[in-house]
């Protein structure tokens, strides 16, 4: 029983570090994307959500806003996807999408 409770419990903490894992990998794309992707945060304001206490214990900032430009109409479907996996990884950020244009969306929070 021992050995269940504990297989259990480091399954669960390898979900929560592979959570960590793919922030820092998006964080990554971002950053890449140079002048076309910004993230604004770290903010303790406690009028914004707050990232997940898991990710808090394992040193995750908090972020308020992800923002990405689009330049490219045909990209748009791809950047709304990778959207939605940001909002995944980051519940606690508002995640934009500015299409071509200047027009900003802004995905709902599940």
């Amino acid at each position: 029983m021992l050995v269940w409770a504990c297989a259990i419990a480091l399954g669960w903490f390898e979900v929560q570090r592979q959570w960590v894992r793919d922030r820092h990998e998006a964080i990554d794309w971002l950053e890449a994307r140079g002048r076309y992707a910004r993230l604004d945060g770290y903010s303790t304001h406690p009028e914004y959500p707050k990232v997940p206490w898991i990710l808090q214990k394992f040193g995750e900032p908090n972020f308020v806003l992800i923002h990405i430009e689009n330049e490219d109409p045909a990209d748009n479907r791809y950047l709304v996807d990778r959207g939605r996996e940001f909002q995944r990884l980051f519940p606690e950020a508002r995640v934009e999408i500015r299409e071509p244009g200047g027009k900003d969306v802004t995905l709902a929070r599940d």
